[in-house]
């Protein structure tokens, strides 16, 4: 039996990252590619609703007119979990998907990647045409890197998504000849520009999307270990999720560290540096 923790802040910002995982062991399935594609549309759809939450003149709560909702209904089916879209693929007849009942856990690490990016990009939640612009910069960049995966995931497709990666990377950050045309710097450097503080952190963001994305591969494949730390004192919920029959169990915890384990059979924990 497969066990998996998802620990999430509940309104802490979280770092995750990737530990060990090899490229030449990178899994294939048609089902995991279809659960990277669910998770992409999920984090697409949430970063969608926080870019125009940024934009000045307009709401700034990004669930206005229910757009928040929308993407968690699209991912999760709402009031019918069985067409959620992590359901629909483990339920198909000649199903090969290499992990069940993960829908949940897949969400937390997506919900607090999304609040930690526009968290990090606008601390203090000003609107302005320019943390608005970030966001979208980010959102290509995180759904660039999981169509990489995606590939390397498809049965019978090489299995090395370096050389797409270094692609996503350089359109995010101009690569080493022209950071100037980095997609933050490019915004940064209008001649009239709103951009307030923090500016000049391309790395930061670069490296959040990244650890992102690390940790939505590695809990998919269910091949290896992730260990997040908060960045603030938080109240964390802890949800243990296995590919039983048994129901979830959650507990909640003041704490200042966050865990997410993915083990099989025995959890080994590395825990890494704060992020901030």
């Amino acid at each position: 039996m497969r066990h998996v923790r998802a620990s999430i802040a509940a309104a802490g910002l979280v770092a995750a990252s990737l530990v060990g995982h090899d490229a030449a062991a990178m899994v294939q399935s048609k089902c995991l590619v279809g659960k990277n594609k669910c998770i992409s549309k999920k984090a697409e759809a949430l970063l969608a609703c926080w870019e125009k939450a940024q934009k000045p003149g307009k709401p700034a709560d990004p669930n206005d007119g229910g757009c928040v909702d929308k993407a968690m209904r699209a991912f999760d089916g709402g009031a019918r979990p069985e067409k959620g879209c992590f359901e629909k693929l483990e339920d198909k007849r000649q199903s090969d998907c290499v992990t069940f009942d993960d829908g949940a856990g897949a969400e937390a690490i997506v919900d607090v990647c999304v609040e930690r990016l526009v968290k990090t990009i606008n601390p203090k939640a000003s609107q302005t045409k320019c943390a608005a612009g970030k966001v979208d910069c980010v959102t290509k960049k995180l759904k660039g890197l999981l169509s990489c995966y995606r590939e390397a995931q498809t049965p019978s497709k090489p299995v090395d998504p370096a050389a797409c990666i270094a692609k996503v990377k350089d359109r995010f950050d101009g690569g080493i000849a022209t950071p100037e045309k980095g997609c933050f710097e490019k915004i940064e450097g209008k001649s009239k520009s709103d951009c307030k503080d923090p500016v000049d952190n391309t790395a930061e963001l670069e490296d959040v999307v990244d650890d992102c994305v690390d940790a939505l591969v590695v809990f998919l494949e269910g091949t290896d270990t992730v260990t997040t730390t908060t960045v603030q004192e938080t109240t964390t919920t802890t949800t243990t999720t296995t590919s039983s029959s048994e129901p979830p169990t959650t507990t909640t915890t003041e704490s200042g560290d966050t865990t997410t384990t993915v083990s099989d059979p025995e959890p080994t924990t590395t825990t890494l540096p704060d992020a901030g």
